[in-house]
C-alpha cells in the first residue's frame, strides 16, 4: 500500500475543520488548534486513525467479507460511486432510504423485482409489447436504478459500513449499529464520533482530501483481495501542493 505521510494529508487538505461555533466538544479531542476561528485537525491523529481503518478493510476483504460504502452528499456521490465500481463492493451514493437495512428483506425484493424487469426489456419480446408498457417497464427500471443500482448484486447484510460524512449518513449508520455491522465513518469537527466502531477525524468536505482518502481505501481492499488497485479517473488527486480551502454556507 502506498506510504502515507503528514505531508500529503496537509496538503490535500485533510486538516482543514469547521468553524469553532459550528464544532462539538466530541470532536476536541482530534483537533490541534483554533486558526483564524477555523478548527486544524492534529493530523498525527487523522494519519494513525486512517492507517487503522485500512489495515481493518485490508484484513476483512482477505477475509471475504461486505464492505457496503455510503456517501450521498454533492461533493462524495462521485467518488464513492467510482471507488465501490472498481473494487466491485456494493454503494449508495444518491439517497439512504430508510428501512434499506433494517427492513433487507424487502428491499432484496425489489432488487430481485429489478432484476426480472431488465430482463423482460431485453427479451426479444419486449418490442412486441405495447408503446405504453413498454414505458412503464423502462420508468420502473430507471425508478429503482436511481435507488438500488449499487447494491443490486447485495445478496445478503454487509459486513462493514463505510460512510463519507457521519453527520450527512447518520440513518444509514443507526440501521448498521442496530444489525451489529461494523460501523466506519469520517468525522469532520462538526460530527459525533461516539456510535462508531472506527473514525477517520478529517476534513470530509475538501474534494481533493476525499480523492486522496478514498484512493486509499481502495489501494487497501485490493490488496485484500489480491489484486492491484487500478486508480479510476475521478480519484486522481495531486498531492505535491498544498490546497487552499474556505469552507462556506451554514455548516462552516
Amino acid at each position: 500500500m502506498h506510504e502515507m505521510t503528514l505531508q500529503e494529508l496537509y496538503n490535500v487538505g485533510l486538516h482543514y475543520g469547521h468553524k469553532k461555533e459550528h464544532s462539538t466538544p466530541m470532536t476536541r479531542p482530534f483537533v490541534y488548534t483554533v486558526r483564524d476561528g477555523i478548527c486544524i485537525f492534529d493530523l498525527a491523529q487523522t494519519l494513525d486513525h486512517l492507517a487503522s481503518v485500512l489495515d481493518f478493510l485490508k484484513k476483512s476483504a482477505a477475509e471475504g467479507k461486505t464492505i457496503l460504502f455510503v456517501g450521498t452528499k454533492k461533493q462524495a456521490r462521485p467518488f464513492v460511486t467510482a471507488l465501490a465500481k472498481s473494487i466491485d463492493m456494493p454503494y449508495i451514493s444518491n439517497r439512504w432510504y430508510g428501512g434499506l437495512l433494517t427492513n433487507f428483506t424487502t428491499v432484496r425484493k425489489s432488487l430481485d423485482h429489478l432484476v426480472e424487469l431488465e430482463k423482460q426489456a431485453g427479451a426479444p419480446e419486449f418490442a412486441k409489447l405495447k408503446k405504453k408498457e413498454q414505458k412503464r417497464v423502462t420508468d420502473e427500471i430507471e425508478k429503482l436504478h436511481r435507488a438500488f443500482d449499487g447494491i443490486k448484486n447485495m445478496s445478503k447484510l454487509p459486513d462493514i459500513l463505510f460512510v463519507i460524512d457521519a453527520n450527512e449518513e447518520s440513518l444509514a449508520i443507526e440501521e448498521a449499529s442496530r444489525l451489529g455491522v461494523t460501523t466506519i465513518a469520517t468525522v469532520d469537527t462538526n460530527g459525533d464520533p461516539r456510535k462508531l466502531d472506527m473514525v477517520v477525524p478529517c476534513n470530509d468536505d475538501a474534494p481533493r482530501g476525499l480523492k486522496y482518502l478514498l484512493q486509499r481505501v481502495g489501494e487497501a481492499v485490493s490488496e485484500g483481495l489480491g489484486r492491484p488497485f487500478e486508480v479510476p479517473t475521478e480519484l486522481e488527486v495531486s498531492t505535491s501542493e498544498p490546497v487552499t480551502i474556505k469552507k462556506v454556507g451554514g455548516g462552516e
